[in-house]
This record gives C-alpha cells, structure tokens and sequence, in this order.
C-alpha cells in the first residue's frame, strides 16, 4: 500500500506541475507550485476520507479548459458540472454521443503534442534534447507516465554528469606576476614580484567539484604542481563539493607539498561543503588529517595573494618593512629618487599626525587637500558595499602614502581609510606644497613627477582589474 500511495502521490503531483506550466504558458501568468500542491494534498486527504480516490490536475483538461477561456473557477466549475451529472442528470449522460467524445479526446491528443521538439531535431546543439523528449513520451504511451518519468530522470542525471565531465571547471587562471594584491609595495618589491610572479598561481574555480571534474582538475594543475609554487584556489563560484573532491584537493596538496609548494583557499563559503577551514576538512576525510602541509584558508584572494608575496620575498631574501618600524621621509616611494636638498625641503613644509588603530582617518565624500605618507603603521582604504559589507582597495605600510587624489584634485575622498595599526603620518596639504613652490620649485616638480609617476602605475592596475572582472 505504501509503495502505490508514494507512486500514487509522485504521479498526481508530477502532473498538477505539469498543468500549472502549461496553464502559464496560456495565461502569461505564474502558479505558486508550494500553494497547488498544498491544495492537492488536502484534496485527495478530503476524498480519502469520504471514501473516493483522489485524483490531479490534467494536462488534456488544462489545455481544453484554458482554450476555451476558462480561468480561475475552471476546476470547481467542472467538479461542480460532475457532481451534477452524477447525481442529477445520470440518464441524460447517456445519450451524449461516444463519437463525439473520443474526437475531442483525439484533439485535445493531438494539441498536446511539442511539435516544437520536431524542430530541435533540426538543430544539433538541440538534438540531444529532442531525442530524450521523444524517448519520454514513447515511454508514457508504451508503458506508463511514472516509468517515463523515471526514465527521463535517469537520462538528465547522465547527461548532466556528461556535460560537467568536458566543461573545466578552471575559469580563469593568473600569476603572481599578472595579479597582485591590494598591499602597496615598494619599487624594488614590485620589480621583484615582476621577476618570480610566475611561482605564485591563482586559479578561479567554478561550478560543481565532484567525482567527474574534481580528476580532470588534478591533471589540468599539474604543471604548477610539480614545482614549489604558492597555489591559490579561488571559490567562491563553486557550488558544490562533494568526498571525491576533497580526497582530489587532499591530493593536490600533498603533491604541492613534497615539491616544496603550499596550497592556499580563498573565498570558501558553508554551501560547497568544506566548511570555513579546509584544513579541518582534509582531517575528517584523511586520517593524517593535513599530514604537515600546511594549508591554509583566506577570506578573500586579496589576503591570499599578499600571504603569497609576503612568503615569496622573504623567501628571495627581501627584508620586509613591518608595520611598527618607522621609516624616515628619504626612505619613502615618494621621496627615493629625489635628491637629498629636495627631500629636505618638503620635510620642512610637511607636518606630523599620529592615529590609534580602528580610527577613521578619511571619509568618502568629504573635501579635502591632504596626503598623507605612512611613517609607521598601516592603514586600508575600503570602499563601502553594502551597511555591513566593504571592499578592501589598498593596504598602506610604511613608506606609502595615499590622498593623492584629493591633493591633486580638489574634491570629495574616493573611499574611506581606517587606520589598522597604530600610525605616524607625515602629512602635505596644497598650502603646503605652494609653499614648496616657492622656496624649492625643483623639489615641487620632482614631488609632482613622482606622484604621476604613480597615479600612472594605479591606472595601469586598475585597466587590469577592469579587465578581470569584464571577464565573469
């Protein structure tokens, strides 16, 4: 008994949907299927305990119904006309002609039928589809409407695990040299990310990693693999992954390891199944857990490219600044290729400024001319997305500066700028550099040679992510 009512309710329901999308087609309108199927329920509950046999919406009913202008009270109006004939107008129901009826049965048949699927044999990219819708509906003649179901259920799921096996699921892939973070570097730090960029390897999934992509994912990385590299995966646009997937990443992270690499994730949200720390996923799959590699996870990619540059210098043996050493004005990006009586003659018209972590040294949208150059410290610039939510645009450490737009141009900040560590600023406002002006022109034109020196350097990158982000 069980068995039929579960066949009973699958085959009614399938076919109340199946009536709701052609009744919508008809109308231009839309059916809420929560709320048809609901009602069906206590429909056939209702029946059942008045001692009938419930029943579903047809798709024969539907299409005669809908064509000749019915609408809303069609299906209590028909149960109504019923009711009537059973109970009232037995005798009468007997003179309507058999003829008659099975022409209309014939019609409403015949009306019934996709012709549209005739067309996509036509097509190749859409003959696959024409050959299962045909399949289907010479199964539900044959056979039975629930056998047919099942069958075109079984063929979806084949050709879904067909299409995702040839589609890589790699959308994009980028090298440190060609993707960078959003931490200001130094010249000679940039020259050198340049230079090994290529070690660093940002990978953007998407989709579905399970047993037929996760494979063809290990053979598409393993170039980058076999050699000590800092491997990025990127996913926030992957959808699901399943056991077979973690093994494969597992897998990968070994490989990358005994070549002296590290596998590193980013973006990785609750849905895909990993969970916020991949590596507690390695273990629940692995009795070695991460057996040492030492994978880490990342909010976004922005953090997990500047881990990687960070790894990568110290590595080539680049002492990096930290955020509590103080550099001095000469030391400075802004300042390193002037001469030394020019320097002197801006540390004269600048002046000093201190700032506690978590302050707000700079609001979006509010005026003003002054720049500052980071001393000691470190700052973000964030650009704010929703109430709770902003993206981060730079990251200032010591020897940085930022405000050079409203410096140059008078007008309202681009973003907002929290200071994230404690911070000395040096800090030059137009007065100022009219002063400069005055009192050493030559250190006024090299200060303004390098600050487009730079602007031309943050066009570029920004061309760039332009460019990326066109790509999704």
């Amino acid at each position: 008994m069980l068995s039929g009512a579960l066949a009973f309710a699958m085959l009614a329901s399938l076919n109340t949907l199946l009536a709701s999308v052609i009744a919508d087609l008809a109308t231009e309108t839309r059916h809420d299927a929560r709320r048809e199927l609901f009602a069906q329920g206590i429909g056939q509950t209702l029946a059942g305990l008045a001692g009938g046999m419930g029943g579903s919406a047809t798709t024969g009913a539907t299409v005669v119904a809908v064509r000749t202008g019915a609408r809303r009270w069609a299906g209590a109006t028909a149960g109504a006309a019923f009711l009537a004939l059973v109970f009232f107008f037995g005798p009468a129901g007997k003179l309507l002609p058999i003829g008659v009826l099975a022409g209309i049965i014939i019609y409403v048949a015949v009306t019934m039928i996709e012709r549209d699927m005739f067309d996509w044999l036509k097509s190749g990219r859409t003959r696959n589809d024409a050959l299962v819708a045909l399949l289907v509906a010479t199964v539900t003649v044959v056979y039975d409407l629930v056998t047919a179901v099942g069958v075109g259920v079984v063929i979806a799921i084949v050709l879904f695990i067909r299409s995702q096996a040839r589609t890589s699921v790699i959308h994009r892939r980028s090298s440190g040299a060609q993707r960078h973070s959003v931490r200001l570097r130094t010249q000679d730090e940039r020259a050198l990310l340049a230079q090994h960029g290529e070690r660093i390897v940002l990978y953007e999934l998407r989709g579905n990693l399970f047993f037929a992509t996760a494979d063809t994912l290990f053979e598409e990385l393993l170039p980058d693999l076999d050699r000590p590299t800092w491997l990025v995966l990127h996913l926030r646009r992957v959808s699901q992954v399943d056991l077979t997937g973690i093994k494969i990443l597992h897998q990968i992270a070994t490989r990358l390891h005994g070549h002296g690499g590290q596998l590193l994730f980013c973006e990785v949200h609750h849905e895909i199944g990993l969970g916020e720390d991949v590596r507690e996923a390695f273990s629940r799959v692995s009795q070695k857990g991460a057996g040492g590699r030492d994978v880490l996870t990342f909010v976004g990619s922005e953090e997990a490219l500047e881990y990687a540059e960070d790894a990568l210098l110290t590595e080539l043996g680049r002492v990096l600044a930290m955020s509590h050493t103080r550099v001095e004005l000469a030391e400075t990006d802004l300042c390193k290729n002037m001469k030394p009586t020019q320097v002197a003659a801006l540390g004269q018209v600048v002046h000093g400024r201190t700032a506690e972590a978590g302050q707000k040294l700079v609001s979006a949208g509010e005026h003003g001319d002054e720049m500052f150059l980071v001393m000691r410290g470190e700052a973000e610039a964030r650009l704010r997305t929703t109430s709770h939510h902003h993206k981060r645009l730079a990251k200032y450490g010591p020897g940085t500066f930022f405000g050079e737009i409203a410096f140059l141009d008078l007008g309202p900040r681009a973003a907002d700028v929290f200071v994230t560590q404690q911070c000395e600023f040096l800090v030059l406002d137009r007065a100022a550099l009219e002063r400069l002006e005055r009192e050493n022109p030559g250190a006024a034109v090299a200060l303004l040679m390098a600050l487009g020196k730079m602007q031309g350097h943050h066009l570029r990158h920004s061309a760039e992510e332009v460019q990326r982000l066109a790509q999704w």
